[in-house]
């Protein structure tokens, strides 16, 4: 080709590579291209957090937490606190896997109604007041937290009738290692406890370890203590989450009622028996009804009766599963 068209040539591609750059785009021929915005500086590393104490109500969460892991756990500590307050029938309903409700009533002392106001607190317990009882303890538990804890992460109340004259002493489903609260086991009553009907039963609700009221309601309810867990893990639903679904809640149950099926075997000996059952549905569980436990659950009282009878104004002396 001529100079002309090799001279247009090298014009069109010096044209075309100045409109290909990003710098050179909506620049004029001719024209240089503008810098853009220059980057922002890197943002400075954040301080170091001070050292500061937790707030009460995150450190009981995180308690919480690990005290109730999952519906079985808190199914546990309460079948233990209703053979700590000297049980004979124990009774487990359950309904969405123990998850939307969990039910242990018992037959055991009961709690007395101003110690309700406790039953719910953390570290509150009737089991041992000094370092030294920690050597004589006879209970399942003794710390005072299980029931703290599930008013932290659900929906807690207690329905409580302390038993009038009994051989035994503490709380009821409740009223044991988690409750701090129960029964003096002496049959009197002291002054408190004298402001408060003893024809009928005591109701409290809880929430994050404290009473919703200033002092228990009277309700209907036998003697013994019955302990409503409900909306587990309502606050929390990362937790509630991971235990949703049909086939999570029969998952969840099956562990409750392996949970009372060994409690079950291990303390038929002493005449105590279990019921675990879905709510409204027949017992999967139900030891009450072997001629054996009934036998031994006859003998039982009858001892006490014989207990009561030698002692002075029909008081027990001994008191041995306190909270």
């Amino acid at each position: 080709g001529s100079r002309p068209g090799k001279a247009r040539a090298r014009a069109y591609i010096a044209t075309m590579a100045s409109s290909a750059s990003p710098a050179g785009q909506g620049q004029g021929q001719g024209q240089p291209a503008e810098a853009g915005p220059a980057a922002p500086p890197p943002a400075p590393p954040p301080a170091p957090a001070r050292i500061q104490p937790l707030p009460k109500l995150v450190v009981d969460r995180i308690a919480a937490g690990e005290v109730v892991q999952r519906p079985a756990s808190i199914a546990k500590e309460l079948i233990e606190n209703s053979l700590d307050a000297a049980s004979t029938a124990i009774d487990v309903q359950c309904q969405g896997g123990g998850m939307r409700l969990l039910t242990v009533s018992d037959d055991g002392c009961g709690i007395s109604p101003p110690d309700l106001q406790l039953a719910a607190t953390r570290f509150a317990t009737s089991k041992l007041v000094a370092l030294d009882d920690l050597r004589s303890i006879r209970t399942f538990g003794f710390r005072g937290e299980a029931l703290a804890s599930a008013s932290m992460v659900a929906r807690l109340s207690i329905v409580s009738r302390k038993r009038r004259r009994n051989g035994g002493s503490g709380g009821g489903a409740g009223g044991s290692s988690s409750s701090g609260a129960g029964s003096t086991g002496t049959g009197t009553l002291d002054d408190d406890e004298k402001r408060y009907s003893t024809s009928c039963a005591y109701k409290q609700s809880y929430k994050d370890g404290k009473p919703s009221a200033p002092k228990p309601t009277p309700s209907a309810g036998r003697e013994g203590t019955t302990i409503r867990v409900e909306d587990l893990f309502y606050n929390v639903p990362s937790r509630r989450r991971a235990f949703a679904g049909t086939r999570k809640e029969a998952e969840e149950y099956t562990r409750i009622l392996h949970v009372a099926e060994r409690y079950a075997v291990h303390r038929a000996g002493r005449g105590v028996g279990l019921v675990c059952r879905k709510k409204g549905g027949q017992a999967d569980l139900n030891t009450p009804s072997l001629p054996s436990v009934r036998a031994l659950k006859e003998k039982r009282l009858k001892l006490v009766q014989q207990q009561l009878q030698q002692t002075p104004n029909g008081n027990s002396s001994t008191n041995t599963n306190t909270n």
